[in-house]
């Protein structure tokens, strides 16, 4: 070990108890790129996002360290705080589990593992709220509202259970309009998750359906996810008015550097309609944090967007080939409240649609987003977002907003 990294590394204390946690994390993010495995730089990582509450980044650094460090209570502690927070009890006390074995005598761990079986015994699950409009089928604005409901039922095992309905504003589209329950399960086998669930219509009982999904992560900065659903949700209620339905293949993956400055997603759909249609769309997202601190973040953001479809026209916005760039300028602030955390994000955009038979235009515009984490049991946030859209050659404001509530019953 170099005395350079040895200075780097008290630089970063220093900065972090200062209250600098961004600028602490980013010197040790350089220390960890050249020493991956060296414990005393993945400690100090750990101890400050938990001083920062990054739960998230908390529980990636500590997957990251050898078992046998894990059981230090520097960085087990904070960790089974986390998974706690997550609402991932049974894995904080199978962490806390191996701790007290390797450390009998430590009164801090007995506590933490005493506190977690008393919460395992009130266990609770989690309740979400979802309302937002979805204006991506031309000239018909809809409305999505879902509850859902989970928690875990035994070790690696979580279930759920949530209510969908999909409104249109246009009375004209009544008949395809959405009413579904679903209860489904995921189980953790290590990086894996699997999961499957089964859904139907309790308006249009012959509107089944089963789905079957993986989420993998083969490190602390990849996540990937497929699934495929017998009855897809996002099929336009202009088209299930007139009883065309879809099957849909999806895959998603997103990448982060360790120290966040690059962020990188990517989505495929592929839908075989019950007109014939086959959709195959993409869309990939890359940001770079240019000034990121403590109480705000700067990032730049480019988007590619594509889809095809083999048949047109039909009564649902259906373009034979669309292509859509964009660039973007984001800025993220954090406000001093009363609340745990409470950000407020704006994302300004402007960029090219590319449409068959229809040639080029500008597209443009904006959103705005609020974030509240309330307590540790309570968040909260919504946005609204105006643009500026071209279909079929011709122009078209949308106005879209939505709220998403999470809470963790008593």
């Amino acid at each position: 070990m170099d005395k350079a990294a040895i200075r780097t590394q008290k630089k970063a204390l220093g900065l972090a108890r200062a209250g600098d946690h961004e600028r602490a994390l980013n010197l040790l993010d350089e220390l960890l790129a050249r020493y991956p495995d060296h414990y005393p730089f993945q400690r100090d990582s750990l101890v400050i996002a938990s001083w920062k509450k990054d739960c998230q980044r908390v529980l990636d650094t500590f997957a990251s360290v050898t078992p046998k460090n894990r059981n230090k209570p520097e960085v087990l502690l904070p960790s089974a705080e986390c998974l706690r927070e997550q609402n991932r009890v049974r894995a904080a006390i199978r962490a806390l589990e191996s701790g007290q074995q390797a450390h009998p005598r430590n009164q801090k761990i007995k506590a933490a593992l005493t506190e977690a079986r008393n919460e395992l015994n009130d266990q609770r699950f989690t309740a979400e709220g979802l309302l937002y409009s979805d204006s991506s089928d031309a000239g018909n604005l809809e409305w999505r509202m879902e509850g859902k409901l989970w928690g875990e039922v035994a070790d690696h095992l979580f279930v759920y259970s949530r209510l969908l309905f999909v409104r249109a504003q246009d009375p004209a589209f009544a008949t395809g309009e959405l009413n579904r329950a679903a209860v489904g399960l995921d189980y953790d086998v290590g990086r894996f998750t699997v999961g499957a669930e089964v859904s139907g219509d309790f308006v249009a009982p012959d509107e089944q359906g089963i789905s079957g999904r993986i989420r993998y992560q083969p490190s602390d900065l990849w996540n990937l996810f497929a699934a495929y659903y017998s009855f897809s949700e996002e099929v336009p209620l202009r088209a299930m008015a007139v009883g065309v339905t879809s099957d849909q293949w999806h895959f998603d993956s997103y990448y982060h550097s360790n120290d966040y400055v690059w962020e990188w997603s990517f989505a495929a759909d592929s839908f075989d309609f019950s007109d014939t249609n086959q959709r195959r769309e993409w869309y990939s997202e890359a940001t770079y944090g240019f000034d990121l601190t403590e109480k705000y973040e700067k990032r730049v953001v480019l988007e590619l967007a594509q889809s095809s479809n083999t048949l047109a026209p039909t009564v649902y916005y259906n373009p034979l080939s669309a292509t859509s760039l964009i660039g973007g300028y984001k800025y993220l602030w954090v406000v001093d409240s009363q609340y745990q955390r409470h950000t407020n994000d704006i994302y300004l955009w402007a960029g090219l649609y590319d449409q068959q038979t229809y040639g080029s235009a500008p597209i443009y515009g904006v959103r705005y987003q609020q974030s509240y984490q309330f307590t540790d049991d309570y968040s909260l946030n919504w946005f609204v977002s105006l643009a500026s859209q071209v279909y079929d050659g011709g122009r078209e404001a949308e106005l879209d907003a939505g709220i998403r509530v999470v809470y963790v019953l008593p």
